[in-house]
């Protein structure tokens, strides 16, 4: 089980003034509703979340490389310096609030590991917890008898995490999630959770989300869309739930967990080997279908996409691939015809990387050489000392998204696509502490502040006495057991409050003000205390930042809209803007009625400003 942290007491105004309460249901718009803009100033729209990109990041980065493509773009664009993703800042709900237009409350997504308390666990625990009919007391059932008529009368007991990370799929290992060992499947079923309301059946990803995405209006009203990500099975997501119809055309979410390894170019000192358009190649090492190298040559170790730099950047350049290919009229392999996306969209992960990485390791023997690593001082990654200056391996990372978006730019330039493409590029949530002197981690993990390290987290601190499920990064979320006192637990952790280096908590007639009820809403936590800026609860000594959390390190991200449609072009907007309006803002721009979206329905998602 994963572990993230909670939110303390008093949240502050800035808090509530961007929290959202719970809204009734909406309702789709019908086809003939989603063509009720009429003026399309865009024809495509491409959607960057560059994924732990502070809006001062993008003003650091444009201010000190002026001839960059981001500054080009920004002199073709408008930059929302103030712009806000969800609280709490997890990739999930992130994601869901630029395809959505909703936030945490409307879409019933807080992380991507959350809990949900109408639901049965997945049935590869075995068995589920309910009340035995003949004694009344606590019994179990095997999932073999899930339809039997004491299962169906309602005496099992609800509750479970609800995971939808890369421990879903098949095989986390593998680039394609275990796709080519499994028939072509990734989601394994028994890995998620089951609703009791539906038969019992498998809650997949997709049906998770409680509002149609962008790729479901668009399909609607007959465009063509793709979609990348960073998990092989969580992030079919995108596609929005089966009852609001088909999705994403063109899905491609290579897994970021899985080994690989950077393919070296002999005839270069053995230096990343580059493909004809200048992106490196990386090959699966742990089988020998799809490699261009035996596995012999990576029996030394095997590394992650998130394990260096180099690793990182490489795994983008699989899906800059393939956003290439979609530009040039082909699917993401490159090998179909298929219309160029009316949206597509994807994320990078460098730059969180270089923003969490301690410090460059050694790459695996037998892959390409690693320029950021040196046995005697290896790069650093995060920030250095107080004003927000990049590290070296963050300072890489930029500049390679920089360059990547430049390859975006003429790639739509030589296929006549620039005048009626827009470009947004933002982040589903930022990274923290900026200032690396506040950072304070658990035992283990590297403490900069003078305060010292952080001795309990605060589900450590509850532990499953009190706590059902908690995740826990720099904020704690905590879904309580059955019938536990909440007021008994937030009283301890009040009394514990130093050293699990609370700040603020949430909960009762707060967290019911800033999100919803947990009484009456399966999703929502009981608690969230949210630590100290620059707290993290984790004790790896290989990251010196995280995200999930309510500061604004976490939350300030980048908004840049470039192109078609653009009317101040050049300006900077500081109106507060919130990561859900991009959704709304998208359809807008294709034509496309920004009503259509239920979420916007019900909460009231307003088109960023100048648009």
């Amino acid at each position: 089980m994963k572990l993230r942290p909670a939110l303390p007491a008093a949240l502050g105004l800035a808090l509530l003034a961007s929290a959202s309460h719970a809204q009734p249901p909406a309702r789709p718009a019908s086809p003939a509703q989603v063509r009720a803009v009429t003026v399309a100033p865009a024809a495509h729209v491409l959607l960057i979340s560059v994924d732990g990109l502070h809006a001062s990041d993008l003003a650091y980065y444009i201010q000190n490389n002026p001839t960059s493509t981001l500054a080009f773009l920004a002199g073709k664009g408008v930059i929302y310096p103030n712009a806000a993703t969800t609280r709490p800042s997890d990739s999930f709900p992130g994601t869901m609030a630029l395809l959505t237009g909703g936030d945490p409350v409307t879409e019933g997504v807080y992380y991507d590991v959350g809990y949900d308390r109408s639901y049965l666990p997945p049935t590869n625990q075995g068995f589920v917890q309910g009340i035995d009919p003949t004694s009344g007391g606590p019994g179990s059932f095997d999932y073999v008898g899930m339809n039997a008529p004491t299962f169906a009368a309602g005496i099992a007991i609800t509750g479970t995490q609800a995971e939808y990370d890369e421990f879903i799929e098949y095989d986390f290992q593998h680039l394609d999630g275990g796709a080519s060992l499994n028939g072509g499947a990734v989601l394994d079923p028994t890995r998620v959770p089951r609703d009791p309301n539906n038969n019992n059946l498998p809650v997949t990803p997709n049906n998770f989300g409680r509002n149609n995405t962008i790729f479901q209006v668009a399909h609607a009203s007959g465009l063509y869309t793709a979609f990348s990500d960073k998990h092989a099975a969580a992030y079919t997501i995108a596609n929005g739930p089966d009852k609001y119809g088909p999705g994403v055309n063109d899905y491609y979410s290579p897994e970021i967990a899985a080994y690989l390894a950077v393919v070296p170019n002999p005839a270069n000192g053995n230096s990343p080997l580059l493909d004809s358009r200048g992106l490196m190649e990386v090959v699966d090492p742990t089988t020998a279908s799809a490699t261009t190298l035996a596995d012999s040559n990576f029996t030394a170790g095997k590394s992650t996409g998130t394990s260096s730099i180099l690793n990182v950047e490489a795994y983008d350049d699989l899906k800059v691939r393939a956003i290439l290919n979609e530009i040039d009229g082909k699917d993401h392999t490159g090998t179909t015809t298929e219309p160029v996306p009316s949206i597509f969209a994807m994320n990078f992960q460098a730059v969180s990387v270089g923003e969490k990485l301690t410090k460059e390791p050694a790459p695996v023997a037998g892959a390409a050489t690693d320029a950021f690593y040196s046995a005697t001082t290896p790069m650093t990654g995060g920030y250095t000392g107080a004003n927000g200056t990049p590290g070296p391996l963050l300072s890489s990372a930029l500049s390679y998204i920089d360059n990547r978006l430049g390859k975006f730019y003429a790639e739509l330039q030589s296929q006549g696509l620039l005048s009626s493409t827009t470009i947004i590029v933002t982040a589903k949530h930022g990274q923290s502490p900026i200032n690396i002197n506040t950072l304070r981690m658990m035992a283990g993990g590297t403490t900069k502040s003078p305060v010292g390290p952080v001795t309990q987290s605060p589900f450590g601190d509850l532990g499953h006495t009190y706590v059902a499920h908690g995740i826990e990064d720099d904020i704690s979320l905590m879904w309580l057991q059955p019938g536990a006192n909440t007021m008994s637990a937030v009283l301890k952790l009040t009394m514990d409050r130093t050293q699990d280096a609370i700040q603020t908590m949430l909960y009762g007639p707060l967290m019911q003000f800033s999100f919803d009820n947990p009484a009456t809403d399966p999703r929502t936590p009981d608690i969230i205390a949210q630590p100290y800026p620059g707290v993290i609860y984790s004790g790896s000594g290989k990251k010196v930042a995280e995200h999930g959390g309510f500061t604004s390190d976490d939350t300030n991200v980048a908004l840049l809209v470039a192109g078609a449609g653009v009317t101040a072009p050049g300006t900077s907007n500081p109106v507060q803007v919130h990561t859900t309006q991009v959704a709304p803002t998208i359809l807008k721009l294709l034509g496309l009625n920004p009503q259509s979206l239920t979420a916007v329905q019900a909460q009231g998602t307003q088109t960023l400003p100048g648009f």
